[in-house]
């Protein structure tokens, strides 16, 4: 099963006494964040020690093990192993410690726009995508409003276009896979929030 994670098991943790901080590791997805860990707490039972085998160890706790792994195989699939609980993790890098996940796995999942060379009448883009806060649609065709479909279907929000442009604030909405329509042509573009 480790290969498919791109981890080396190393060991067992302890009962208790495994993690007090973790540290993100330079050019992988955690770069730059730091977390406490409720040190002898329920959380810290047998926080397994892991090593990268063809993936990258992105956290390591305060003596250097690692604990997280993220890994991406070339035109394939992307994962994230780890031994410490995500609710658990205390500090001001939660948040964007949960964007670099959702963005280091959503990333080729099949939410792309279509091509970008020659665009045709009535066809709606989405800016940035994946996208988090603000969120542009253009459009190059007639439409006057797109509208903003969740997972399920319902509509979000509908935006009016002008000058082939429209902004939504996003930043209130779940983060998840959404999708816009051109009310002009009915093209439906996907596209993903993340917070």
């Amino acid at each position: 099963m480790w290969p498919y994670f791109g981890t080396s098991y190393v060991a067992d943790g302890q009962a208790t006494g495994n993690v007090s901080s973790l540290a993100g590791q330079p050019g992988t997805l955690a770069q730059g964040m730091s977390f406490t860990y409720p040190y002898g707490e329920g959380p810290d039972s047998w926080v397994d020690e892991f090593d990268a085998a063809g993936g990258a160890v992105c956290l390591r706790d305060q003596s250097s093990t690692g604990r997280v792994v993220s890994y991406k195989l070339t035109g394939g699939y992307r994962t994230v192993c780890s031994a410490v609980i995500f609710g658990a993790l205390r500090g001001p890098d939660r948040n964007r410690l949960m964007r670099a996940y959702l963005n280091h796995l959503l990333h080729g999942t099949g939410l792309a726009e279509p091509d970008r060379g020659v665009r045709g009448a009535g066809q709606v883009r989405v800016s940035p995508n994946p996208a988090s806060g603000l969120v542009e649609f253009q459009t190059t065709g007639r439409a006057s409003s797109v509208v903003v479909l969740d997972a399920s279907g319902r509509s979000v929000t509908e935006c009016c276009i002008t000058d082939g442009k429209a902004l939504w604030d996003a930043s209130n909405v779940p983060a998840g896979t959404y999708f816009v329509v051109d009310k002009g042509s009915g093209q439906t573009v996907p596209f993903v929030l993340l917070h």
